[in-house]
């Protein structure tokens, strides 16, 4: 709808596909670990990377606070990594309505 306001220039999300957090469950229930686990990417995408990628129009607005990575190094070290990144799942889906 192209009605972003503004974006923190600070804001970063780790956007991952459900396809990817399903893998990720399986591993760890064949697994015998506990705890907390993160579940993510690892790659950190900047919230108006994303909105100038589409071309949505914002103000950006900076601001002090910084927000908390995912540590996935539980599930690097069973061998699990995300097979789908953002931008290539966006390209490869643009054009379904």
């Amino acid at each position: 709808k192209n009605d972003v306001q503004y974006l923190n220039v600070n804001h970063v999300r780790d956007f991952i596909h459900v396809d990817d957090i399903v893998s990720a469950i399986d591993t760890v229930l064949h697994n015998d670990i506990r705890g907390v686990i993160d579940v993510g990417t690892c790659i950190s995408n900047k919230l108006v990377d994303i909105a100038e990628y589409f071309k949505i129009d914002h103000e950006n607005r900076i601001a002090d606070e910084t927000e908390r990575l995912n540590n996935t190094e539980i599930l690097k070290s069973l061998g699990w990594h995300a097979k789908i990144n953002l931008y290539n799942y966006i390209e490869e889906n643009k054009d379904v309505q």
